[in-house]
Formats: structure tokens, C-alpha cells, sequence
């Protein structure tokens, strides 16, 4: 992993308070299982250790550890879900998933937490305030034009909506960098990033179990073709739930960005952020991989954030704190106003993970 020490001024690191006082409220209902021990109902996969176990087919021949399996089953929110309560972990050291490039990837150079003062539902980011936005863009009238949104979560690999490649709709390259559209390079108050970067695209990666009409598989993989310079501040990934802990963990305050529609039905040229709560299951995110999501008054994602994250400031182990990103907008409303009450859609990246995981080479 390539990070280049020379950039324009940093912006003054974010003091937050140590993991054990922040508290980041939980979608995830509580639940106890048969020991007595304390935990979240979630899905089967978001449970790493009773996931591995039926990967390597360790249920199927241990007895004890199937009935404590059943016994474990819990009540799922979504209609044709399986949860089952898993045991909750102190946040104190950081324990990787199961998964082999887990730790390869990991959560060192990823996510980084920087003070800001913008963080009103749609309003304007500060510049290098999220450096892993992402636009793929798309040839138009002989042009390249973003028209959906990802994130860079490697220096070869941006993830993704899959609908954003669906059928003709090919991103043809992505472009890291970006703050505002009308501007290159971007400058504000003097400072000044470095100018956009348009990267070619080696291989597109969606979830071949998208059917194209629900979110429960909207989510895929762009492997780049050369690898990425990493600036902190300019251009830098953002953390997944790579642990047994943030698998377990939908926090129900989550942060969107990107530069779709404003409430005026005007695109924005500036990257916004909007912050959304996770409310009650709709005939949009029936699935047991998705949620929904509204921000106050309405504020939320709309089109052409399409691909982008839904993400959060989260304590990861160790004593440090990061920037993780939880979801991928999957959907929402097609206008954005104040009156829309219809919910935006989101694809959990951690009810993914191992399929991610499985399609990068790292």
C-alpha cells in the first residue's frame, strides 16, 4: 500500500472520547443467548463465528454446537430472514473476521477521522473531509459524466452499487479526488487539492445474484487498473467492518454523501452530507441484507448518489476510532423534497463481507 507523504495542509485531527464512553446506538436488537451472555439478534452471516461454522461445515459435525445453534434463533425483522443472537465482545483489541484477507486489508490505513463543521442533514462537506468518495463515470455525447457515486476501499478497488453497471451502463473509469464538479483543482480558503484523477477500469465485479429489480444484492467491485497514490486528506479508502464486533453493529445514526439532488431538484456541484436515522422496514428494504434510512426533514440520498456510502465514526479496537462505512445506497426517492416520505435504501456491506472479500486479490 503505496501513501504518499507530501500534501497540502492537514486539517487538526478529531478528538473523540475513548471507546468505551462512545456510545453509537445499535439498530441491532439486544438479546441474550443460551449461556446467558449478552448480544444482538442479526443475521447469520453478520455472526462470524457461527457463519465460519457452517462454512466449514463444523455444525454438520459437531451436535453440541448445532443445538447451541437453535437455540440461539431470534426473531428477524425481515420477513424471510434467520437471525440468531450473537454474543457481544468488548470493543477493546481488534478481532478480524474469520476471513484470511480480513487482516490483510485491515484497518490501519483506511477511515481517517478528521475535525469538521458541517455535519447538518444536506449540507456541504469540507474539502478532503471524505477522500474515499468515488465517481464512475460514464461516456455521454462523447463526454465522461459522473452518474453514480462508490468508494475506495484499496488502492486497486472501489466498491459499489451493482445497478450502477447494469445492462449498457458501464462505468468506463473512475475518478478519485473530486470535491466540486465546476472546479479542478478544487480551492477553498486558500488551500488547495491536488486535480482530479480519472483512473481506467480493469474489471467490474457486481454480485451475480442482483436480479435488477430489489436492493437485497445491489452491490459490487471495481478492480482498477493501476494502483492508486493514497494522500490522506485527498485521496484515501475507507474502513469496512472487518471485525466481529462491527459485524455486529447497524448503527441506527448513519452519514450519506455525495453530489445528488438537492430539495430545490438542482444537482449539487459540491459533495454534500446528509445525516440519517435507520427507521422501520418499508416494501422497499424487505430483505434481511438491506435497511432503510430518513434524515431529519427529509434530508436523504437521491439520484445520483446511487453507489455511495452510508457511513459512521465507530470506535474499531485498540484504542482508535475510524471512519467505517456500513452500507451502499442502493435506492431512494426519485425527487428529493421535504414532503417525500418514502425512505432511501441501503445494501449492508457487512452482510457482504465475505463476498467482498472473496473477490479482491490482495
Amino acid at each position: 500500500m503505496v501513501i504518499e507523504a507530501k500534501t497540502a495542509p492537514q486539517p487538526m485531527e478529531l478528538v473523540l472520547p475513548p471507546p468505551s464512553t462512545l456510545k453509537i446506538d445499535n439498530a441491532f436488537p439486544s438479546c441474550k443467548d443460551p449461556t446467558g451472555s449478552k448480544g444482538h439478534c442479526v443475521p447469520v452471516r453478520n455472526c462470524d463465528a457461527i457463519h465460519s461454522a457452517f462454512l466449514n461445515e463444523r455444525i454438520t459435525q459437531d451436535r453440541k454446537m448445532a443445538d447451541f445453534v437453535r437455540a440461539s434463533s431470534c426473531p428477524s425483522d425481515a420477513p424471510d430472514g434467520h437471525s440468531i443472537c450473537c454474543a457481544t465482545k468488548p470493543v477493546k483489541k481488534i478481532d478480524f473476521i474469520a476471513h484470511s484477507r480480513a487482516s490483510r486489508l485491515g484497518l490501519k490505513h483506511c477511515g481517517t477521522v478528521r475535525l469538521t463543521d458541517n455535519i447538518l442533514g444536506g449540507s456541504e462537506t469540507s474539502l478532503g473531509q471524505y477522500p474515499w468518495m468515488a465517481n464512475l463515470m460514464y461516456k455521454r455525447k462523447g463526454a465522461l459524466k459522473p452518474l453514480c457515486s462508490g468508494t475506495l476501499i484499496h488502492p486497486r478497488y472501489v466498491l459499489t452499487a451493482a445497478h450502477c453497471m447494469k445492462g449498457n451502463t458501464r462505468p468506463v473509469a473512475v475518478r478519485l479526488g473530486e470535491y466540486d464538479l465546476a472546479s479542478d483543482p478544487d480551492c477553498v480558503d486558500g488551500r488547495c487539492a491536488a486535480k482530479v484523477k480519472d483512473y481506467p477500469i480493469e474489471k467490474l465485479i457486481p454480485n451475480n445474484n442482483f436480479n435488477g429489480f430489489n436492493a437485497d444484492y445491489d452491490i459490487a467491485l471495481i478492480q482498477l487498473a493501476q494502483k492508486v497514490v493514497l494522500v490522506e486528506g485527498e485521496v484515501f479508502p475507507v474502513c469496512l467492518p472487518l471485525t466481529e464486533s462491527l459485524m455486529m453493529l447497524k448503527p441506527s445514526r448513519l452519514t450519506v454523501t455525495g453530489w445528488g439532488q438537492t430539495a430545490d431538484q438542482t444537482a449539487s456541484n459540491v459533495l454534500l452530507e446528509a445525516d440519517l436515522q435507520v427507521v422501520k422496514r418499508t416494501d422497499l428494504c424487505q430483505g434481511e441484507s438491506t435497511f432503510c434510512a430518513r434524515g431529519r426533514d427529509m434530508a436523504g440520498h437521491c439520484r445520483g448518489d446511487s453507489g455511495g456510502p452510508y457511513q459512521t465514526v465507530v470506535p474499531v479496537g485498540n484504542g482508535s476510532h475510524r471512519f467505517v462505512q456500513f452500507g451502499v445506497v442502493s435506492g431512494g426517492p426519485a425527487e428529493c423534497s421535504v414532503n417525500e416520505k418514502r425512505p432511501g435504501v441501503g445494501v449492508m456491506v457487512s452482510y457482504h463481507i465475505n463476498w467482498i472479500l472473496d473477490n479482491m486479490d490482495i
